[in-house]
């Protein structure tokens, strides 16, 4: 197994700007798709809601723009997203690539994703499936993106081993976990014990825990990419 890249989130990336650009052009996408919520008070609009910026996707406006440099997306490249929901990462993807198709169990959201303003100019393929079982054939895919979310399946080795499945040898995976080293109560992550687990599946060491770790609410959120040399 080839490591790219292993890394708890942080704050580094605000000095990089090609970060920041990436952030510009996610704010944009946001915008066109209409989910940018405007703050009104009684004296007008005093500021926007950005979903990948508020308290249930705080993490996102690292992961995203790391997601799209650790990817090294060519003009070639048949991309697989896991999870995306109606987020605006799959359309930051089709601007890159041949093709995306976002897998997802939510049949409503993909629904929203498919009548979408910003799919008829970036299409994406929107498929209501199960990330732990996938009908495609193995090595079908340059590119996996799976961001936040192996912490809401129900047995996310399992999902890692297909996504693995059905990358391409020498194509890249793209990963984040939402990771809690102790259950809290009503967040949805991966236990240190079960992100071990599938760290091990790919043959790579648990970082230790920088002292500038993102923290939110008992949450860490560890970055890693690999790249498959059929060794598993």
């Amino acid at each position: 197994m080839k490591i790219s890249n292993a890394l708890w989130a942080n704050n580094s990336f605000l000095k990089n700007p090609h970060h920041l650009e990436l952030l510009e052009e996610l704010i944009s996408l946001e915008m066109m798709n209409g989910t940018i919520q405007l703050l009104k008070t009684e004296h007008g609009i005093h500021g926007m809601k950005l979903p990948f910026l508020n308290s249930m996707h705080w993490s996102r406006q690292f992961e995203w723009p790391w997601a799209i440099t650790e990817g090294n997306i060519l003009p070639k490249d048949v991309i697989l997203e896991v999870g995306g929901g109606d987020t605006v990462l799959q359309f930051a993807l089709a601007k890159r690539c041949r093709a995306v198709i976002n897998v997802d169990h939510d049949n409503e959201v993909l629904e929203t994703i498919r009548n979408s303003e910003l799919n008829k100019l970036l299409p994406v393929t929107a498929m209501h499936l199960n990330g732990e079982k996938l009908p495609y054939q193995d090595n079908s895919f340059d590119k996996v993106f799976c961001i936040s979310v192996m912490e809401h399946s129900e047995n996310p080795l399992q999902m890692a081993k297909e996504l693995y499945r059905v990358l391409k040898t020498n194509g890249k995976l793209i990963c984040t976990m939402d990771i809690v080293p102790n259950v809290v109560p009503n967040v949805e992550a991966i236990t240190l014990e079960k992100a071990v687990e599938i760290l091990e599946y790919f043959d790579i060491n648990f970082p230790p825990v920088s002292g500038n770790a993102i923290t939110c609410a008992g949450l860490i959120v560890l970055c890693f990419s690999i790249v498959k040399d059929d060794l598993i």
